[in-house]
């Protein structure tokens, strides 16, 4: 196996740019992806991305869902990208 390739990148939302400007990223091994702003329900977004990924998210907006009124900037959310051939060893 040859050296891994790992991006990070710190989103401020994860939208349809950031997906854009991932794509030359697509031959990293791991994608590490900050501040995503995603809920546990709009995580679904990072499926989109690349059926090559094994991805985990853990969302920090959940508690702040739950209150009710959003108010502010959204904040938070994490999430890493593993390309599947690498994921069984996670």
């Amino acid at each position: 196996m040859g050296k891994l390739k790992v991006y990070s990148l710190n989103c401020h939302g994860y939208n349809i740019g950031i997906e854009s400007y991932l794509d030359r990223y697509r031959d990293c091994d791991v994608i590490l992806l900050q501040e995503t702003w995603l809920s546990d329900c709009t995580a679904v977004k990072l499926d989109y991305f690349s059926d090559t990924y094994t991805i985990f998210h853990s969302s920090s907006m959940e508690e702040k869902i739950k209150l009710g009124l959003l108010s502010g900037r959204p904040f938070g959310g994490t999430a890493i990208l593993i390309r599947k051939e690498l994921s069984r060893c996670c």
